[in-house]
């Protein structure tokens, strides 16, 4: 952020800057976006931008700062060791319900979370993402399975993640009625996966 807002009307018309690039995301490459298509979404002057941001690159810093905050947060609560060995039903099930939410407070978040790697800014992000979801998986997994070999424990987490990824990215609307079936099967499938290779270490 190229000056942090002082005042609380400042402040308020920054945040709005970064909740509706947020939304713009969710249907607009970050790299197709414009400054003027932010300022016009947020209903501000393209000049408030520029004295609250370093341009477009300073947006999606703040962004970035955002997300992997509530990614952190969100991973923290419901993603525990703990939880996983005492019950992984409800571990499954908190965590699907956790990206769900995210999805849903967060209309950018899934398209962020499943763009290729080299994909500009974007791309970035999305692998950071990626890697401290990874990263969050891989300590919970070592811990709660801990005669879990490398290798295994590498796979299990590989198909956990991928399988998040590729079910949110295709989630229906929270307005159909095809979104509790569907998310209740997301849920059924890494269950039934997940009992598996723990009586499999």
């Amino acid at each position: 952020m190229a000056r942090k807002p002082v005042q609380e009307r400042s402040r308020v018309r920054a945040e709005r800057v970064l909740a509706e690039t947020r939304s713009l995301l969710a249907s607009k490459a970050f790299e197709d976006l414009t400054v003027r298509d932010i300022a016009e979404a947020a209903d501000v002057p393209v000049g408030s931008i520029y004295q609250f941001f370093d341009g477009k690159t300073g947006i999606y810093d703040a962004l970035s700062e955002k997300f992997a905050g509530e990614v952190a947060d969100f991973s923290n609560t419901h993603m525990t060791p703990e939880a996983l060995a005492r019950d992984p039903e409800a571990f499954i099930s908190n965590m699907v319900e956790g990206l769900e939410n995210l999805q849903d407070q967060n209309e950018g978040f899934i398209c962020i979370a499943r763009t290729p790697s080299g994909a500009g800014a974007a791309g970035f992000l999305a692998d950071n993402l990626r890697r401290d979801l990874t990263a969050r998986l891989d300590l919970v997994v070592k811990q709660a399975m801990p005669k879990l070999t490398p290798a295994r424990r590498g796979i299990f987490i590989a198909v956990l993640g991928s399988t998040m990824t590729d079910a949110f990215a295709k989630v229906p609307p929270k307005t159909s009625r095809n979104r509790k079936p569907y998310v209740a099967e997301i849920k059924r499938m890494l269950t039934a996966y997940t009992r598996d290779t723990l009586k499999a270490q």
